[in-house]
């Protein structure tokens, strides 16, 4: 799928939700389950069959299980969940129509989304995010595995993040089916509206990693029968993770037949078909930035699936490395000039440690500034110079002008043009065409700009957070 780079600007808690699932799904994430949480008090004996009518759309939905996940039925009161069917939308101050009881619940709190991906190549296994929407928050926490029949998931990182919703302020999202970043515009803060998720794109140990082509059960002298046998290597210990919601476990390796399967002992849970093992088996969860911890399910629990939250090891955190080892103040320069003449700054790799392992990478979309000053832009080229800059000398709402220029015909069409300072500093935008003299860009700025704007054409314009990343715009 195409990496996506939106602002939106969500008018209500609801909107949010609504735009935020739109961008996942531009993505490439797929939507896995929706349902509504259900808080006591009232009478509210949901049973299949009854509906639930959207407050402002008046869309319905038929309420198709009810699932008791706390507390107990008694005197028509219940903590529980129900699941939908025929969904039109989402539903915010909801008025749920008990057959003949008629008993109404209003809440905006509550409401449950589930997506998944299986990475933008698709060679991970399906793992999962739930996203629960209350009065002003967006709550996400990653899961190995969700069942969307009773709405409960396992190897849950229950400390990822969440989006608070502020009327008016614009939200930037980025990603694809691997990484996703949401960012505040022109917010320093920590923790609100700035979060990533998803499958860290690369690994630093990408042998051994091998899928199951059969199933296996536990217990000692085990075979298993892989699609590689790259790098297995006797007396090593290695994971596995379920593709079909077994959790994860280990083996000890004592043999290899190469290239086709390893033989061990220790397991305590089988696997399905479709599993991985490795070193690194999987690499999934969440970081709200600004935090030291990638809050990953890959490592820390030693057998089987536990409950919704793990019960051994605690929480598995990968390092989120947020620095560079590069001073801005003292990096390469322009050529011909001095080494601390301030000038060619470069945008690194985002790095995930576990332990003392570095265990991936990011190095497209998401990476780390030299300067973390929130909103500050960096040009992305091959050699480190801009490919022209300038003063504009007029503009229109999807136009920049910069009379004289004498550039040739659609030199710069898909290229990035970002204003540096004057009117309009600080957004970018894609060009689609070029005259001599005028670009035209992909959407409407902001600010048009005029004749105090300083411009820079660009392969790529990053923005740094101010927490650590800077995330690809394609605005």
């Amino acid at each position: 799928m195409a990496f996506v780079c939106n602002q939106i600007t969500p008018s209500s808690s609801a909107d949010l939700l609504v735009k935020f699932e739109a961008e996942l799904v531009d993505m490439g994430w797929v939507l896995h389950d929706t349902y509504k949480s259900f808080s006591s008090g009232g009478t509210h004996q949901v049973v299949a069959t009854d509906t639930i009518t959207g407050a402002t759309s008046g869309a319905t939905a038929v309420v198709t299980d009810v699932v008791l996940v706390s507390g107990t039925w008694a005197g028509g009161n219940a903590v529980g969940f129900f699941g939908l069917s025929s969904v039109t939308g989402h539903f915010v101050a909801e008025n749920l129509n008990e057959g003949a009881n008629n008993n109404v619940c209003t809440t905006v709190d509550g409401l449950h989304v589930v997506y998944k991906s299986n990475g933008e190549d698709a060679d991970r296994i399906y793992e999962y995010m739930r996203f629960e929407l209350s009065v002003n928050n967006l709550d996400c926490n990653p899961y190995g595995w969700w069942n969307n029949t009773t709405h409960t998931g396992l190897l849950e990182c229950s400390s990822c993040a969440g989006f608070s919703y502020v009327a008016g302020e614009k939200l930037i999202i980025s990603g694809n089916k691997n990484l996703v970043v949401t960012h505040r515009l022109g917010y320093s803060g920590l923790g609100t509206y700035d979060t990533m998720f998803g499958h860290i794109p690369k690994r630093f140990y990408t042998a051994p990693l091998a899928t199951l082509t059969g199933p296996v059960t536990s217990g000692d002298g085990k075979t298993i029968s892989l699609d590689n046998t790259t790098k297995f290597i006797p007396n090593q210990t290695y994971w596995l993770f379920g593709a079909a919601g077994e959790g994860r476990d280990r083996i000890k390796v004592t043999s290899v037949d190469p290239g086709v399967s390893i033989t061990g002992d220790g397991l305590t849970i089988g696997f399905a078909t479709g599993a991985k093992i490795g070193a690194f088996p999987n690499m999934f969860g969440g970081i709200p930035l600004g935090a030291s911890n990638y809050f990953n399910i890959t490592q820390n629990r030693i057998v089987g699936t536990g409950g919704s939250v793990y019960t051994v090891g605690g929480l598995s955190r990968t390092s989120f490395i947020p620095e560079t080892s590069l001073d801005p103040d003292n990096s390469l320069g322009y050529a011909g000039a001095p080494l601390n003449t301030p000038g060619l700054y470069v945008v690194q790799p985002v790095l995930f440690c576990s332990g003392v392992l570095v265990t991936g990478y990011s190095d497209t979309y998401v990476l780390i500034p030299p300067i973390t000053t929130n909103d500050t832009l960096f040009g992305i080229t091959a050699d480190g110079k801009a490919l022209d800059t300038g003063t504009a000398t007029d503009g229109s709402s999807i136009t920049l002008t910069c009379t004289g220029k004498g550039w040739g015909v659609n030199d710069y069409a898909d290229k990035t043009v970002f204003i540096d300072s004057g009117t309009g500093a600080g957004y970018s935008r894609r060009i689609v065409s070029n005259t001599s003299e005028i670009l035209t860009v992909n959407k409407q700025w902001d600010v048009t700009p005029n004749n105090t704007s300083i411009f820079f054409i660009v392969d790529e314009v990053y923005r740094s957070t101010g927490l650590g990343i800077a995330y690809k715009e394609y605005i």
